[in-house]
């Protein structure tokens, strides 16, 4: 052991051990902080992507739901036009019905009036023919009547059957939508939940880390601090040790000068 070993007692192992201990406290704070970055990245990614996973889930079921549903609005909106088609023809086929009566119960006037007329001698005559023709007039004005009144008809089916469309459209167009905007509304809020977890979570990561660096900042300053007070000691014993080995060099000294004045003489 050297002088100042001897000198100071143990105060350089005590040294050597502070020193160690507060490199070993970085070196295991420093690999804890990396660690726990890690396994936080880890659980972070683990997170985002279990997120996009139930975004994506939650995009595949709404398109499919829409998709499911234009279909079944597309086959409900030709069904009402087959069956708006299917009325128009029977409407149509019930107007046709009636004017073949109306011809043939004017055929049938006819024929009936001309046979009395030749029968009463009336055929050949003025009177007769005007007969037949007001009989012809008729019929053809009752045909006129009901043509019209098919028209007419037909057209108020028409107008209402077209209002029944729009109707149905607009109520269609009107869900879609309504889905649409809550898909959006959803969708808007899966994302922005996402990254307001996600932002918190680093947050809360960086929040720590940094706790944690000051803390051993802290630790280490303090260790820094216990070394240079045990040094100091050692140099403040070491000091009083030669104040007092000089002093009784000194009293030594003097005590020699005056044994040499004393033979001297």
């Amino acid at each position: 052991m050297s002088f100042l070993s001897d000198l100071f007692g143990d105060e350089g192992d005590r040294d050597r051990i502070l020193q160690q201990s507060i490199s070993r406290y970085r070196r295991d704070m420093t690999s804890a902080i990396g660690d726990y970055e890690t396994l936080m990245s880890q659980a972070l990614d683990f997170y985002s992507d279990l997120a996009s996973q139930n975004i994506d889930q939650y995009t595949s079921m709404y398109q499919s739901t829409i998709s499911d549903y234009s279909q079944s609005l597309d086959q409900a909106f030709g069904d009402l036009m087959s069956g708006f088609a299917e009325q128009r023809e029977l409407v149509g086929q019930g107007f046709e019905f009636s004017r073949q009566a109306l011809q043939q119960g004017i055929q049938q006037q006819v024929a009936s009036t001309t046979a009395q007329q030749a029968f009463t001698g009336l055929g050949n005559t003025s009177f007769g023919q005007a007969n037949i023709g007001a009989i012809q007039r008729q019929g053809a004005l009752d045909l006129g009547l009901l043509s019209e009144r098919e028209q007419m008809t037909m057209a108020d089916l028409v107008g209402q059957q077209t209002q029944a469309a729009f109707g149905a459209q607009t109520s269609a167009a009107a869900n879609l939508f309504n889905a649409g905007s809550g898909f959006t509304q959803g969708l808007t809020n899966l994302q922005m939940g996402l990254a307001g977890n996600l932002f918190q979570g680093q947050q809360a990561i960086a929040g720590n880390v940094f706790g944690a660096q000051q803390n051993m900042a802290a630790q280490s300053l303090q260790g820094g601090q216990m070394q240079a007070q045990n040094v100091g000691t050692g140099f403040n014993l070491g000091g009083a040790l030669l104040g007092a080995g000089i002093g009784a060099l000194g009293s030594i000294a003097s005590g020699y000068g005056a044994g040499l004045a004393g033979n001297g003489d």
